[in-house]
C-alpha cells in the first residue's frame, strides 16, 4: 500500500504532521524525519534543487519514518521519470478551476485506480503510469499551489514507456494567461459570463458578483 495513503488512513481525525523540504541538505531532511515529521514534500518547483540533490534527500528520508513526496517543477515527462527512477513513489498535482463537473475526481473517489499519460511534445517523448489516487482536502497542502482547489496524490505502481513515433514536435510559445501566477490576477473565462452558466457556478467562484447571490455575473 502507498505509505502516504496508509499514513493518512491510520491517522484518523488527527492529521499527520508534515513539512516542506526545500533545503539541499540531506542532514536537514534526516533531522526533520527524526524530529517527528511524518511526511515531507521535496519541492522542486520553487527551489533550485536538481535531480542529484533530490536523490540525496530521498536517501536521507529513507533513514527515517518520514514519508517523502516529490513536487516536480513542471508537467515534464522526463523529470517525472527521473524522480520515479530515483525512488519517489508518490506524485502530487493540483486541480484548478475549470474542472467544474469534477468527473475525474468523482471517479477517483469511487475507484482510486488511475492511469496517467505524460507527453513531452518539445522532446517527442511520452510514458504512462498506473497507480492509486487520493484527494487531499482543503487546508493541508494545496495553499502552496496558487489558486488550486485541492491536490490529487498518486502512488505509482507501474511505469511503461510509450512509443513516441507519432508525436508531432511542438514548442510552447507562451504561457496561458489563465495559468495562476503570483502577483498577477487570473482573468475570468468568458464562458462564465454567459447567461447559461451563471446559475450553476459554485459559491465562491470569482465570476459570481458579491452583490448578486444568484450568480448573475455582469458583462
Amino acid at each position: 500500500m502507498n505509505p502516504l495513503r496508509q499514513l493518512l488512513k491510520s491517522a484518523g481525525s488527527q492529521a499527520p504532521l508534515g513539512t516542506w523540504l526545500m533545503a539541499a541538505s540531506p542532514l536537514v531532511t534526516e533531522a526533520m524525519g527524526h524530529a517527528g515529521f511524518q511526511w515531507g514534500v521535496i519541492d522542486m518547483e520553487h527551489t533550485p534543487l536538481d535531480m542529484m540533490e533530490v536523490i540525496h534527500l530521498l536517501q536521507a528520508a529513507g533513514n527515517t519514518k518520514m514519508v517523502p513526496v516529490v513536487r516536480v517543477p513542471w508537467n515534464d515527462a522526463v523529470t517525472v521519470k527521473r524522480v520515479l527512477d530515483a525512488g519517489a513513489q508518490t506524485l502530487l498535482f493540483p486541480s484548478y478551476d475549470g474542472n467544474g463537473m469534477y468527473l475525474s475526481t468523482g471517479n477517483t473517489l469511487e475507484n482510486p485506480a488511475v492511469g496517467l499519460l505524460f507527453i513531452d511534445f518539445e522532446n517527442r517523448k511520452r510514458f504512462r503510469l498506473n497507480g492509486t489516487a487520493s484527494i487531499v482536502p482543503a487546508g493541508s497542502i494545496e495553499p502552496a499551489y496558487l489558486e488550486a482547489q485541492f491536490v490529487v496524490k498518486v502512488h505509482v505502481t507501474q511505469v511503461f514507456p510509450n512509443c513516441p513515433r507519432y508525436i508531432h514536435k511542438m514548442q510552447m510559445v507562451e504561457r496561458s494567461s489563465f495559468a495562476p501566477r503570483a502577483g498577477v490576477a487570473t482573468p475570468v473565462p468568458a464562458w462564465k459570463r454567459m447567461e447559461w452558466s451563471c446559475d450553476v457556478l459554485p459559491e465562491g467562484d470569482p465570476a459570481r458578483l458579491p452583490d448578486d447571490p444568484g450568480g448573475r455575473a455582469g458583462a
